[in-house]
C-alpha cells in the first residue's frame, strides 16, 4: 500500500510514523492539526520511505511498524507532548536516547538535516501470517 502524506512540519528534527498507542504509552495529546492520520488494518508492516526534498536532498530508509488501534500517525511527535506533559517529552527523550534509539514498533526518520516541512512517500507491507 503506497501512502504519500503531505507537508509534515518538523521541529524537533525528525518525524515518527507510529500507531497512536506510542502517544497513549507517554500520555500524549495528538493535535490534529499537526499529523497525519491514517486508518489502517492491525498487523506489522514492513515500511520503505523516502522524502525527495530535505537539506540532505533525497533521503530513504525502512522499519518495522506494528498497528494495534488501526490508526497510524505520521508526525513531529514533539507536538504532541505541549500541554502540560513536557515531563513525559522529556521521559520519550530519554526512553528513546533522544530517538537514536528506534521505539518498538515506530519508524524514525531524521536523515532530513533539519527542520521543515516535509512530503513523506511510503510503502506498507503486510509480513506473511497477518
Amino acid at each position: 500500500m503506497k501512502k504519500i502524506v503531505k507537508d509534515i512540519c518538523v521541529d524537533s528534527g525528525l518525524i515518527l510514523i507510529s500507531d497512536k498507542t506510542f502517544y497513549n504509552k507517554y500520555n500524549g495529546v495528538v493535535d490534529e492539526e499537526l499529523c497525519k492520520k491514517i486508518k489502517i488494518k492491525n498487523g506489522t508492516y514492513k515500511v520503505n520511505w523516502y522524502i525527495s526534498n530535505t537539506w540532505n536532498g533525497r533521503v530513504e530508509g525502512k522499519g518495522i511498524l506494528k498497528v494495534n488501534s488501526e490508526e497510524i500517525i505520521v508526525s513531529d511527535p514533539c507536538y504532541h507532548f505541549q500541554k502540560g506533559s513536557n515531563l513525559e517529552w522529556a521521559r520519550v527523550l530519554n526512553d528513546t536516547n533522544y530517538f537514536t534509539k528506534e521505539p518498538d514498533g515506530c519508524v524514525v526518520l531524521n536523515k532530513m538535516g533539519g527542520d521543515g516541512c516535509f512530503n513523506v512517500h511510503f510503502n506498507l507491507e503486510l509480513t506473511a501470517g497477518e
